[in-house]
């Protein structure tokens, strides 16, 4: 909890409420809140109230990367707990490629917190991660990398929409998606380990993603779903900022098919 942590260092380290979230998970689930749902998030943090979608839960493991272990220990004189490292779609260091460790540490307990260095083995054998898991832990760097908190999940949510709906293999209608199609091609392309590991197994935890009435905080529902559409986390978030700064600009880009290209000829025949 913020409070418990600002508690346990001095006054003099000038440590304060923003610098605390800007070192949390905080980063990671604001950019897909409306503006009251990041208030209220931020004031859950400081009471020392646990709020259920930033941590995997109170019992997970703390999870960190041996060479990235070793480099602070070498840098710093000692190691400490990554915080993007515990994100729940986060199964690999983004910089080392490496599968993250399971330490015996836990998450709900602040001593384990608070002293990194007894549960951190640097020693641990290195583990090349999958080209997916890499991909979703630089998509989550990028992500800290954001600090103005736009556009939101609502925004975001129909914007993947329409980039799903552009596709002609995903096309339904002007507002309708085939998303059966959808899940089938996520699962074809990341393996059914990692999406329980990352907490998509279900249709359910996918379809939250492009739902504006109720989307998800989880940034890896955005990512999976925007690869598969041949797109990136990236792309969904400067093509959902410009239809917020241009708001008659449509997300929804009708496929090419072979009807649409007649009609556009006959179109051009008639000028």
């Amino acid at each position: 909890h913020a409070n418990d942590l600002i508690s346990n260092v001095p006054a003099t380290s000038g440590l304060d409420a923003e610098t605390v979230l800007s070192h949390s998970l905080y980063p990671a689930f604001a950019q897909f809140l409306e503006e009251a749902d990041r208030a209220h998030l931020r004031l859950s943090l400081f009471p020392g109230l646990i709020h259920g979608k930033i941590w995997r839960g109170e019992r997970a493991p703390l999870r960190y990367c041996p060479k990235c272990a070793a480099a602070d220990l070498d840098h710093h004189r000692t190691v400490y707990w990554h915080a993007e490292l515990q994100h729940r779609g986060v199964t690999a260091c983004s910089t080392c490629e490496s599968e993250l460790i399971d330490s015996p540490a836990t998450i709900g307990i602040m001593q384990h917190l608070l002293y990194a260095p007894k549960w951190i083995n640097i020693a641990q054998t290195f583990i090349p991660a999958s080209e997916s898991e890499i991909q979703l832990a630089r998509e989550l760097r990028w992500l800290f990398s954001q600090n103005n908190y736009q556009p939101g999940g609502r925004r975001l949510a129909q914007t993947l929409k329409g980039v799903l709906i552009s596709r002609p293999r995903y096309y339904m209608g002007p507002k309708n998606l085939r998303f059966p199609r959808v899940v089938a091609d996520v699962k074809s392309r990341y393996p059914e380990v990692l999406l329980r590991k990352i907490g998509l197994s279900s249709v359910a935890h996918l379809r939250s993603a492009i739902s504006p009435n109720s989307p998800s905080v989880d940034f890896q529902a955005y990512s999976v779903l925007a690869h598969v559409a041949g797109s990136s986390l990236q792309e969904l978030f400067a093509l959902a900022l410009h239809a917020e700064r241009h708001p008659t600009v449509s997300t929804y880009l009708p496929p090419v098919t072979d009807e649409s290209l007649v009609r556009a000829k006959s179109k051009i025949l008639k000028l």
